[in-house]
């Protein structure tokens, strides 16, 4: 926050809102209170906001898109514990994202704002991926979205909006590693021109070339692992022309485990019927090749 702002006023003067957009939600520490108000507006660097606020200089305050929801903690969340309680009857899932933006119980320990994926869910109670660092008040706010990507094996048809509702997608070529890591001005701004995936972390990550200078939304396709099945009443999300592959390749697998006879024909139908499934749904596109221009 720039400029102090008295009780009754709905502009915010911030030091800098070039990533900033109408519809995005901003986030302050007031007096102990984290407080939320939605941005109407932009002139320059004032946020006109959709109800008054009072807030000093200096604040800080978290701005995040308009589709990042909002709630609180219903009991306070214990220091190496990974389990909470929300205040609301959220239809969370497994693998989503969750924020903890906390005021502590011990007051001398900063406020932070810490990201954590849902490992499970008990009835009321929240099982995160790792254990909380600090004790957290409850009612200390919470901040979730959706996920359903935990790791792509690969990812193409790379582009960017400036803004969701433009109708315009701004095309993002796709790179290798050899050849992101070639660029010697990596940390220089502007507009996409390349992208790396990187698919060796453990979740994945998309290195943009060049970085951009504001926000940007990135769209793409992605390719995902099936679901891992543990009990017969799950039911599996894939076309119908995968399930004569799966069925004969889980017969492989299964005849080299408990020695099954005659395993090669098993094998040259496994195969056949895999190659049927990977090639259903190509397309032919076109193909061109260019000399490599060299200096």
């Amino acid at each position: 926050v720039n400029t102090e702002v008295s009780s009754g006023t709905l502009d915010l003067i911030v030091n800098d809102a070039s990533n900033m957009s109408e519809g995005d939600i901003i986030y302050l520490v007031n007096d102990s209170e984290w407080v939320s108000r939605t941005i109407s507006s932009i002139n320059s660097n004032t946020l006109t906001l959709n109800n008054t606020i009072s807030v000093v200089a200096a604040d800080s305050l978290v701005f995040v898109s308009a589709n990042l929801l909002k709630t609180d903690l219903a009991q306070a969340a214990t220091q190496i514990r990974n389990g909470i309680t929300l205040t609301d009857d959220l239809d969370l899932n497994i693998g989503w994202k969750i924020g903890l933006y906390n005021t502590p119980v011990d007051t001398s320990v900063e406020s932070t704002l810490t990201w954590f994926t849902v490992d499970n869910i008990n009835n009321d109670l929240i099982i995160l991926d790792s254990v909380i660092a600090d004790d957290i008040v409850a009612e200390g706010s919470v901040l979730y979205y959706e996920t359903n990507i935990s790791r792509p094996n690969d990812i193409d048809s790379i582009s960017y909006l400036e803004e969701l509702s433009d109708s315009y997608e701004n095309p993002v070529n796709k790179v290798a590693r050899k050849t992101y890591l070639s660029y010697t001005d990596k940390k220089s701004l502007g507009s996409p021109i390349a992208a790396y995936f990187n698919r060796d972390k453990e979740e994945s990550s998309i290195y943009l070339y060049n970085t951009p200078d504001k926000k940007y939304f990135v769209k793409f396709s992605f390719q995902e692992t099936f679901d891992i099945f543990s009990t017969a009443s799950d039911t599996a999300d894939f076309p119908d022309e995968y399930v004569s592959c799966i069925i004969w390749n889980l017969a492989l697998e299964l005849g080299i485990i408990y020695k099954i006879p005659d395993l090669a024909n098993i094998q040259v139908q496994a195969d056949k019927l895999k190659n049927i499934a990977q090639s259903w749904d190509n397309e032919m596109v076109s193909f061109s090749i260019s000399p490599e221009i060299c200096d």
